[in-house]
């Protein structure tokens, strides 16, 4: 799973990542085979399908790409209960994996 981050052109600062379903439940359409999913900490928003090499995409690329998301309608998919649980802890991890690459950088061992 790649993850992201870029700034678009109000200056907001995102993070985007793929998501790929383990479990279909409470999905439907589109959605079934994955998604990109958008956060900018205040607003959250979903791609489907998930675009090919999007994690090579510049910066502008990916704010076109969170354009088309917004531009989705909540009315695409069923949300239980189980599925809101399951988005909070996917951003939780997220956020976790991105702060630990920004306090602890790779570092390369002299052979």
């Amino acid at each position: 799973m790649a993850i992201r981050e870029f700034q678009d052109q109000d200056g907001t600062r995102w993070t985007v990542w793929d998501t790929v379903p383990v479990s279909t439940v409470g999905l439907t359409g589109k959605y079934s085979r994955g998604w990109l999913a958008f956060d900018s900490g205040t607003e959250r928003c979903r791609l489907a399908p998930i675009p090919d090499d999007w994690a090579d995409l510049p910066a502008e690329r990916l704010v076109l790409l969170l354009r088309l998301a917004h531009a989705d309608t909540p009315g695409d998919t069923k949300l239980t209960s189980l599925e809101n649980e399951r988005r909070v802890g996917e951003r939780r991890h997220q956020e976790r994996r991105l702060q630990d690459r920004r306090s602890n950088p790779p570092t390369h061992k002299p052979a």
